[in-house]
């Protein structure tokens, strides 16, 4: 028997799942996959950290994302295996922003099926041997978030801007002209966080 696709990538044996799962009992068709999410919404959890000893508080967490160059973007493909994506990025208004090319590849793919992702930037790590003890001093961030198409004019300039910025500070001349190039051939994306961790470990946790 084939198994329907019914929406957001969920086939109607998984759908049928998790109406088991969440207790629910209905006729075929009395309950839509999107009514389910949004209840499912109210359930998110995370994971707390296991090391606490290393945990960042918040200030310094967003002033981790705001520093970090590049990250590593999860999402999930149709098949069920996770995808990580180096991307560039820019941090701004406590929001994650990136950039893609309009023609679909495969992480625009994957979340357009799945909004649902994983963002993880690394600010350093560096091997260490201090006390005579093996071991790597690192800053890390995760972040879980949702991803939305950014689709105000006005905050995508913003956001297109804030990334050529970023990574082209001393690049001051006709940023218009360029955004215009790139308004036509790029989309931006924003990821709204809905959890993050920032682990540190320096030498005071040896």
């Amino acid at each position: 028997m084939k198994d329907e696709k019914l929406s957001q990538g969920v086939t109607r044996r998984k759908f049928g799942k998790i109406l088991a799962g969440a207790g629910v009992i209905a006729a075929a068709g009395a309950v839509s996959p999107s009514t389910l999410f949004a209840a499912q919404e109210k359930k998110r959890e995370f994971r707390p950290l296991r090391n606490t000893a290393e945990a960042m508080n918040e200030r310094d967490t967003i002033a981790a994302l705001h520093d970090g160059r590049f990250g590593i973007l999860s999402t999930v493909n149709k098949e069920g295996f996770p995808v990580g994506t180096p991307i560039s990025y820019v941090f701004k208004d406590g929001n994650i922003y990136i950039h893609t090319s309009k023609v679909p590849g495969e992480k625009m793919i994957n979340f357009t099926e799945n909004p649902d992702v994983c963002f993880t930037i690394v600010n350093y790590a560096i091997p260490s041997t201090y006390k005579n003890t093996l071991g790597t001093l690192f800053k890390s961030v995760m972040v879980f978030g949702r991803v939305s198409l950014v689709e105000d004019p006005d905050e995508k300039k913003a956001v297109m801007t804030a990334i050529s910025t970023k990574y082209l500070p001393t690049f001051t001349e006709d940023i218009e002209g360029y955004y215009k190039k790139l308004n036509k051939a790029m989309n931006a994306y924003c990821i709204k966080i809905d959890h993050m961790t920032g682990k540190e470990r320096g030498e005071k946790h040896y």
